[in-house]
């Protein structure tokens, strides 16, 4: 950045300055993937993705830094972290003010086959992690539609030129995704419908070779009330 600024013609006083800037503000470019126009910002130590309002999973502390390669939403954060209500306002009253001035476009919408459209109507980001295989960075990402079914998604550009994942399970109502460490192994939870006393299946999925996706099941049980 600064040899750029310099072949701007600017000073390397101002550059300094601009640098401490962006370090005391928190302000980051590097995001969901790395465009400008999904800026982020600290949030209560977690990272947090002003355009898409998805928070890295992993919050700042004991020695280590925010990890961003793993996104998901605050019902995620507070499943994940026992985070309660009063304190999910908090945060997304923090984040609100943190990215009044910073969100420079509208939230990613897709299509039925995760492709990227224009317009309001379609399905959201719900989880995305980005992941290394065969010497390749990949994109794994679930969206969401309005009646709480999920697709699940795979590109190897981003969110760009993806292509879905066809899930063994009926229909598209999953839940919990998660990151097996620092893999290309994902979990999920696989459940019919709303309610309880329906069968709840646990799914690995396999992202070793993104072309050819494998699905196991580890774990079902009952769901009770």
């Amino acid at each position: 950045m600064n040899d750029f600024l310099e072949l701007m013609g600017i000073p390397p006083i101002a550059i300094s300055l601009f640098v401490v800037t962006l370090a005391v503000t928190g302000l980051s470019f590097s995001a969901i993937p790395a465009h400008s126009e999904d800026k982020t910002v600290q949030v209560s130590g977690y990272i947090y993705n002003c355009r898409e309002g998805l928070f890295g999973r992993k919050k700042a502390g004991h020695g280590h830094k925010a990890d961003h390669s793993e996104w998901i939403t605050i019902h995620g954060l507070m499943q994940q972290d026992g985070i309660i209500s009063a304190q999910k306002e908090s945060i997304l009253q923090e984040a609100g003010v943190k990215c009044r001035d910073n969100i420079k476009a509208k939230k990613r919408v897709f299509g039925d086959e995760c492709q990227l459209i224009s317009g309001d109507m379609g399905w959201g980001i719900e989880y995305a992690s980005s992941f290394n295989v065969r010497a390749g960075e990949y994109m794994f990402f679930a969206i969401r539609f309005n009646d709480g079914s999920r697709k699940l998604c795979v590109s190897s550009n981003g969110f760009e030129n993806a292509s879905v994942i066809n899930n063994p399970a009926a229909s598209g109502f999953l839940r919990k995704l998660s990151r097996s460490s620092d893999s290309a192994i994902f979990e999920y939870e696989y459940h019919p419908g709303n309610g309880w006393g329906y069968e709840v299946k646990k799914y690995t999925l396999d992202l070793s070779n993104p072309e050819r996706p494998e699905f196991s099941v580890i774990d079902s049980w009952i769901q009770r009330r």
